[in-house]
């Protein structure tokens, strides 16, 4: 189901998704899984046949719940998903500085950007209000580059701040449509 809700783009849930240009593949329950031949030892030790075939594992408990949770949730909270995901990896990326782990600060500050990068995406830009959100995206993910490269904690608790506003703002729009559309639990 393609369309948009609100200035963000929504996509199918089975289709593949990418973040910065990378994909992210969405496994539908419905389809097959696939599969691998799997020799047994002492299949390979007797020379017999490839043996039996096994389902890939294709996934981790958590990355399947974190899928489902997405798949599941309202489309209006999507971005607010992705707003809390941004900060948790800011508020790793800072505590990494705090403790000189250069390279896990790093780390978790380029996945904050890629969720940046994934909200600028996603937006529709045949709406005003895209624009000015766009501005605000490619302000924050300038913040987060310069205090990636400086390990600057000023400039990644602005960043923050800012999502964290935008995230605040985003659930009070979401309770209100709600409100008004008479729907308690969505």
């Amino acid at each position: 189901m393609s369309g948009s809700y609100g200035a963000y783009k929504t996509n199918s849930p089975t289709g593949t998704y990418g973040v910065n240009k990378r994909p992210i593949q969405i496994n539908n329950p419905l389809t097959p899984k696939s599969t691998v031949s799997v020799q047994s030892e002492s299949t390979v030790a007797n020379g017999a046949g490839t043996g039996s075939t096994a389902p890939i594992a294709t996934a981790k408990p958590v990355s399947t719940y974190q899928t489902q949770q997405v798949l599941t949730r309202p489309k209006e909270e999507l971005p607010l998903l992705l707003y809390g995901g941004a900060i948790r990896f800011i508020n790793q990326s800072l505590q990494a500085i705090d403790k000189g782990d250069k390279q896990e600060a790093h780390n978790s500050n380029i996945r904050a950007q890629d969720i940046i990068l994934e909200l600028m995406s996603t937006l529709d830009m045949n709406m005003e209000i895209s624009k000015s959100l766009y501005s605000l995206y490619e302000y924050i993910q300038h913040r987060l580059v310069q205090g990636n490269i400086a390990k600057d904690k000023v400039q990644l608790e602005e960043a923050r701040g800012m999502l964290e506003e935008m995230r605040d703002t985003w659930a009070e729009a979401v309770k209100l449509a709600r409100k008004e559309r008479g729907v308690v639990n969505e």
